[in-house]
Order: structure tokens, then C-alpha cells, then sequence
């Protein structure tokens, strides 16, 4: 009897199964592809949407729920720039009820695809509205990430008075509080490559704002030796250094005061005239220690300086990349330029770029005394992560490059920094990176600093 149970109720659990799954609802495919998609994105399918939401809309271009529901999908897969599309879309010509919900997110997409000026009158537009808290959190958030601690902090502490549990709110205003107190920093730092050139270099900096945060000021010295081809010497100089976040160009102001080996003074002006950013840049500059070679520094060689640099967002990636021109008092010239294209393609999360760009340098003629290629080009692509915590922050990239033309070999780059905070008020930073072949085949270069950072 026993022996037979066993058979029957295996027959039953079958049976069981069988029935229960005959049960589960399966799409109807006589239904409309739109109301099979909108059953999908219920059903957290979010790539099923991402791929055919699109022909359906296509043929209905006023399915406002069906282009929500894409839009979402989007965002939440990781592909903010297409979503903002939609978004703006619905925004458009969408129901009022749909147009409505789809402004916070569409500054959502704009913000953290690097557009964070656009983002910001669709998010001030939500703060009479019940996403109010969301709306002015997310305005924070790009202020913070323009640089705009001043702004953003108001913004955090807000959102904090409305919900007191926010953490990210919390995180937002502990990272624009710090950037907005006055700070010192003491530096030591070693640099060496093998042409020989080596610099030990300390500096002490000390940096404010205004009541208003808008205008940062700071105040540096430090002092070196540089070793290389048979000089050796010792460099000191002290800066000023001012910047005014609310006037217009915000401009910035380098100023410093060569003590050693000779008196010069130097300087440098920056002006935004774009909000991309972009960045236009004139000055003298010390160039034999920005060329990090002691013979050009005991020469006493300065250089003027005309560049741009900025970052310009777009639909394949953040491009990001500077030129400059040198005109040096040997009476050589140098260029110099760099573009790197980091897409929003993230397969290993939000803390993990990958990138890829080219290096250029030229010049008029080569020099012994500093590096000087009459044509220098090199491709190259790498990764770099970033993560940011409460008590601690942490960098590291790394990338491989490939001669395009004149002097440039196969070469690697890597580094990275971890600043870790002991208090409220003190921190502790390390920052170590290394190159080959950066220059030219064999180059070998390093260097590491230490960081010691008090707030007050």
C-alpha cells in the first residue's frame, strides 16, 4: 500500500504543477503590441520596452502613457540621454497630466547627463508642486556638481528641514559644507622620471570665501629642489589666487612671486564664456618648472600662455579636452592639446568610465633642455572609478596608449587617490601615479604626495 501512495502523490504534485501553471496569465498576443509593452513595463521588463516601444511610437505617435513608459525605461536602464528625449517629448505634446510627471525626471536626465544648466529650470519649476522636496534635492545636486557649493547648500538643508532622514540630502550638504569652509592644506611630494629629473616639494596653502561663498580666495608658498642633467637648485614661490563665481565670465585670477633662483613674477587669467564649460586662459607661466626640467628652470624661461579647455556633453559621451600654445622667451613654440570622450555607457555601474581619447604636442623646434617633439600624437583608452563616502574618497584610473604619429611609442598611465577624514574638521590624503613611455619609448616617470587638511 505504502509503495503505491508514493507514485500517486508524485501523479498529484504533477498534476498540481501543471494546473498551476496553465493558471499564470501569459500575454495575449491578440492584444495590441502598445498594451502587451505596458503589461511589460508593469512587470519591471524594462529592456523589452527600451527595444520595441519605439516602433510602436512610431505608428502612434500620441500614446503619451506607452512614451512614459519608455522614458522611464530608459532612465532606469542607464540610458539618461535617449530618456530625455522622451521626456522632453511628453513635455511637448503630451496630456498635461503626462507632462506634468515627466519635468522632474526630465531634469533628472538632463543633470546627470552633464547638463546641468538646462536641468535647473525644470526643477525649480516642481518646487511649488508635490515633488517639492525631490525637485529642490535634485537642484542641490547639480549646483554641487557645477561647482556651485554656495547655491547648493541652501537647497540641502531645505530638503533636510522637510525630511530630516534624507541621507542623500545629508551627504549633499556635508560635501558643500566642506567645500565652503576655509581649509589649510600642507603638501609633500615627491616627483622623479628618468631623464634624471627629480623635485622634492613642500607647500603650505590656506583657502576662504566671502560670507557670500561666491568668491574664493587662497594664498600658497611652497619650495623645491630640482636635480636633473647635472643642476641642481632650489625653487620657492608664493601665490595668490582669487576667483568670483557670480560675476559674469567668472573669472579667476593666479598670481605668483618666484623668490628662487630668481625673481619673476607670473600670472594667469580665466574666463568662462560659455556654460559648457567653456574656458579661455592667458598668461606667463613659469615654464621651466612646468615643463618639470631643472636647466630650463635655471635659465630663468618663462612662456605665455593662450588655451581653452572645457567639457561639452553630447549624445555618445562627455567630451572633455584642452589646447594650449606656448610661446616661450627661447623663441620656440609649443602646442599642446588633449581630447577624451567618456560615453555614458557604464557596464560596470555609475562609479566605473570608461574612456578613450587622443594626446597632441608639437613644437617649433626640439630642444635638449625640455621636451620639445616636433610631432607628438597618441591614442589611448582606459577606465577610471570615483566613489565618494561620508568619512572617505577614492580615485583610480588607468589606460594604454598607441603611437598615431612623430615621436610617441606604446605607453601606460595609472594612479590613484584615497582621502580619508579622522573628524569633522581633519583629513588625510594620499595621491601616487606612474607613467611609461609618456614621452617618447623608455621615458619612466612617477610620483607620490601626501596631504594633511585642516577645516575651520
Amino acid at each position: 500500500m505504502t509503495a503505491l501512495r508514493i507514485p500517486c502523490l508524485l501523479l498529484a504534485l504533477l498534476v498540481s504543477f501543471t494546473g498551476a501553471a496553465r493558471a499564470e496569465p501569459t500575454e495575449d498576443e491578440d492584444w495590441p503590441l502598445a498594451d502587451r509593452l505596458l503589461d511589460r513595463f508593469a512587470a519591471g521588463r524594462y529592456e523589452d520596452v527600451v527595444r520595441l516601444a519605439p516602433g510602436v511610437l512610431a505608428q502612434e505617435p500620441r500614446n503619451d502613457e506607452l512614451r512614459r513608459a519608455l522614458a522611464d525605461s530608459l532612465l532606469w536602464t542607464g540610458h539618461a540621454w535617449a530618456a530625455s528625449g522622451q521626456y522632453l517629448a511628453l513635455i511637448e505634446t503630451g496630456s498635461p497630466e503626462m507632462a506634468a510627471g515627466g519635468r522632474l525626471r526630465l531634469a533628472d536626465a538632463l543633470a546627470w547627463t552633464g547638463r546641468m544648466p538646462q536641468s535647473l529650470p525644470y526643477y525649480t519649476a516642481q518646487l511649488d508642486g508635490p515633488d517639492a522636496n525631490q525637485a529642490r534635492l535634485g537642484r542641490a545636486n547639480a549646483e554641487r556638481w557645477m561647482g556651485r557649493h554656495d547655491l547648493a547648500l541652501p537647497d540641502y538643508r531645505k530638503a533636510l528641514a522637510a525630511r530630516p532622514d534624507d541621507e542623500a540630502a545629508q551627504l549633499g550638504a556635508l560635501y558643500s559644507d566642506r567645500e565652503l569652509r576655509p581649509r589649510t592644506e600642507l603638501v609633500a611630494g615627491i616627483v622623479r622620471d628618468n631623464t634624471p629629473m627629480r623635485r622634492d616639494e613642500v607647500l603650505l596653502r590656506h583657502t576662504w570665501r566671502n560670507d557670500a561663498g561666491t568668491r574664493i580666495y587662497a594664498v600658497d608658498t611652497n619650495a623645491d629642489r630640482d636635480e636633473g642633467s647635472g643642476v641642481s637648485l632650489r625653487q620657492r614661490e608664493t601665490g595668490f589666487h582669487v576667483e568670483d563665481l557670480a560675476l559674469p565670465l567668472a573669472p579667476r585670477l593666479d598670481l605668483a612671486d618666484q623668490g628662487a633662483p630668481d625673481r619673476r613674477l607670473f600670472g594667469q587669467l580665466r574666463l568662462q564664456v560659455a556654460e559648457a564649460p567653456l574656458y579661455v586662459n592667458y598668461g606667463m607661466v613659469n615654464w621651466g618648472k612646468l615643463v618639470f626640467n631643472a636647466p630650463a628652470l635655471k635659465e630663468g624661461l618663462i612662456a605665455h600662455r593662450a588655451g581653452l579647455e572645457g567639457k561639452l556633453p553630447t549624445a555618445a559621451g562627455e567630451f572633455r579636452g584642452f589646447i594650449d600654445r606656448y610661446t616661450v622667451s627661447d623663441g620656440n613654440r609649443v602646442d599642446n592639446a588633449d581630447v577624451r570622450l567618456t560615453p555614458w555607457w557604464r557596464p560596470w555601474g555609475p562609479d566605473i568610465r570608461p574612456y578613450a581619447g587622443i594626446a597632441w604636442r608639437s613644437a617649433d623646434r626640439s630642444v635638449a633642455d625640455y621636451w620639445s617633439p616636433r610631432r607628438y600624437g597618441v591614442g589611448y583608452a582606459g577606465l577610471e572609478g570615483e566613489w565618494q563616502r561620508r568619512d572617505w574618497s577614492f580615485f583610480a584610473f588607468g589606460h594604454v596608449g598607441v603611437p598615431l604619429s612623430g615621436e610617441a611609442a606604446n605607453y601606460w598611465g595609472t594612479g590613484l587617490s584615497a582621502k580619508r577624514w579622522l573628524s569633522g574638521d581633519w583629513a588625510v590624503a594620499a595621491t601616487a601615479w606612474a607613467q611609461s613611455n609618456a614621452r617618447g619609448a623608455n621615458y619612466r616617470a612617477h610620483g607620490l604626495n601626501f596631504t594633511l587638511e585642516k577645516l575651520w
